[in-house]
């Protein structure tokens, strides 16, 4: 009876074991790349709702009746939104 493996046998489950791990890496990446452009498709979509949810929100109370006619030039609507805030702290020497 043998009790030990062949050069030849050991070398070969390596070959295979890399392979498995290549194709398991493989796969993993994959996965991740996936997700990560699903989660990018997922941000821009939601950005694109807030954006129409703003829109109609801010021209729900322009009626017909708002609008003269000949009267609507491309400044008729306007937005005034805060596009930013920030706050500073000075602290003297004492």
């Amino acid at each position: 009876m043998r009790r030990a493996f062949s050069l030849v046998e050991l070398l070969t489950v390596l070959v295979l074991l890399g392979l498995v791990l290549a194709a398991v890496v493989r796969a993993a990446v994959f996965h991740e790349r996936f997700q990560r452009a699903d989660a990018s498709a997922r941000a821009g979509g939601r950005a694109a709702h807030q954006a129409v949810a703003v829109v109609a929100a801010a021209l729900r109370p322009a009626t017909t009746g708002d609008l003269q006619p000949g009267g609507v030039t491309d400044s008729s609507v306007e937005f005034l939104a805060l596009v930013g805030s920030g706050a500073g702290c000075l602290v003297g020497p004492t």
